[in-house]
């Protein structure tokens, strides 16, 4: 089979990539943004090391700290009469970490192709823009997953990507750079928000499922908000303001006295969750995986049948 250009979206024309890379050169987006990364030497290094430069050892080392810090936070400080606690905490944990090994990577592709390229192997960009020259996008196939990832990977076209060898070219990314850039402050350089929320895959995989162990009581609660809201702009940038998350459990009922019940449930719920999510923004600075991407280095293999 043919092997087809990847981009984080399908649509549109085709263009040649090094003429759309021309063309943003001297975008005013892309020069703020060099201009402040200049002015952060830690963040300067870190963008260098990470991003242009493609080091995942350095990802994985900042990854890891990352997984330690949620993991602190999770299980909390260890104490003889808190054994109970904790162990009840590694079993609820141990479901998150079943429920996300259990996702599928997927991409949205009409195409049938066996391999995807990324837009740097292939020379044509389909979708494009200026965040996506500071976040080197062009070096990298997208994909998201099944259930709970970006819409964008999901529906009739969806494409099961092959996970063995992700652990050494693919990186997990809680939200777009987009919907990342939106969530920023005037002023903030937004490359900042992306590598705190830029990990390595194997980390990245720990790191989600002890994230979602933190904000939910059980994985279906997970899956029921982030498949109803993942990927949509105004969730993914206003969640924590007037684009609350939707969330409905699957609990049926049988009575209007139930269902009314249930609503007034399921909005109580949500709220907590938002609470909880905040707080862990606030104290790490890790965003909700509401538009959750995968990025694959080079290219990415269709799971074969």
């Amino acid at each position: 089979m043919p092997e087809a250009p990847s981009n984080k979206r399908i649509i549109g024309k085709n263009e040649d990539l090094s003429a759309v890379l021309k063309k943003f050169e001297n975008d005013p987006v892309v020069l703020e943004e060099l201009k402040k990364i200049e002015g952060t030497p830690e963040l300067k290094r870190l963008y260098e090391s990470i991003i242009l430069n493609e080091d995942f050892a350095e990802l994985r080392l900042k990854s890891n700290k990352q997984l330690e810090e949620l993991e602190r936070i999770y299980f909390g400080k260890f104490s003889v009469l808190g054994f109970r606690e904790r162990m009840r905490k590694k079993s609820k944990l141990v479901l998150f970490q079943t429920m996300i090994d259990g996702l599928k990577i997927v991409r949205s592709d009409s195409g049938k192709f066996d391999k995807f390229k990324a837009p740097s192997k292939t020379g044509s960009v389909a979708s494009y823009g200026p965040a996506d020259v500071i976040a080197k996008s062009e070096d990298f196939v997208y994909a998201s997953f099944s259930e709970i990832g970006h819409h964008m990977s999901q529906g009739a076209n969806s494409v099961e990507i092959e996970k063995s060898g992700l652990t050494s070219s693919a990186q997990i990314i809680m939200n777009d750079v987009a919907n990342v850039q939106a969530r920023c402050q005037r002023g903030e350089p937004f490359i900042e928000k992306y590598l705190t929320n830029l990990f390595d895959f194997e980390n990245g995989l720990k790191i989600l499922a002890i994230y979602l162990a933190i904000i939910f009581d059980n994985p279906d609660e997970a899956k029921a908000m982030l498949s109803q809201s993942g990927g949509h702009p105004f969730h993914a940038q206003r969640w924590d303001e007037e684009g609350k998350p939707p969330y409905r459990s699957t609990r049926e009922v049988g009575s209007r006295e139930e269902f009314l019940h249930k609503q007034e449930e399921d909005l109580r719920k949500r709220d907590l969750f938002i609470l909880r999510m905040k707080e862990i923004l606030r104290t790490t600075g890790i965003e909700p995986p509401l538009s959750i991407e995968v990025r694959i280095l080079g290219e990415a293999l269709k799971k074969s049948n």
